[in-house]
């Protein structure tokens, strides 16, 4: 049996560790000027944060992950699909399942459980497209204050002379030895 996993969407629809007035303090910045910048600069090392460290920092996230199974498994064992974020809380919405063109079919409740991270699945799927639409939630995000607010620093200082509206500057790969006490190294994303 072979399981692949495709994609996963995520959707933030909660708050992260850190805010903007507690970067600009931590930076000594005490103008607005570069508030937006500020803002994008926190999203975008939470997100790449949460990648690195496989662990979710943003109180809550919308999830859609995408598997591909081929092969059917023996009929005694059960399909074991493995969700992110392992230390959250993880409600699932839905489990469909597709093969081809065809139109989705949703896989009853009665036929799947979440244990952990884990979701196992108890259907017949051979050459199946899986979907499973889930929410991640934490309340454990403290502990990630200081190195975020060191990466935002980081990239805050580092960015380049001219701001288009996105941020073009990378975190560099020495910025994440912040991180590695938290990194997850059970689960590769």
């Amino acid at each position: 049996m072979s399981i692949y996993q495709v994609r996963n969407t995520i959707t933030r629809s909660g708050t992260d560790p850190i805010t903007r007035t507690e970067a600009k303090n931590y930076m000594k910045v005490d103008n607005t000027t570069d508030d937006d910048l500020i803002d994008d600069i926190i999203a975008n090392v939470v997100q790449k944060a949460e990648g690195y460290v496989n662990k979710q920092m943003n109180t809550s996230l919308s999830i859609v992950g995408e598997f591909l199974i081929k092969e059917m498994r023996p009929r005694e064992e059960y399909y074991e699909l493995d969700l992110l974020y392992p230390d959250s809380t993880l409600a699932i919405s839905s489990v469909t399942k597709q093969i081809g063109g065809e139109s989705a079919d949703t896989i009853n409740s009665d036929f799947y459980w979440v244990y952990g991270n884990k979701l196992f699945i108890n259907d017949y799927l051979d050459e199946y497209f899986v979907k499973v639409t889930y929410t991640a939630t934490t309340s454990d995000t403290d502990k990630f204050k200081m190195p975020l607010l060191r990466l935002v620093d980081d990239v805050y200082v580092n960015r380049e002379d001219s701001y288009t509206g996105t941020i073009t500057s990378e975190l560099k790969a020495n910025s994440y030895k912040y991180l590695d006490p938290f990194k997850d190294f059970s689960t590769i994303v």
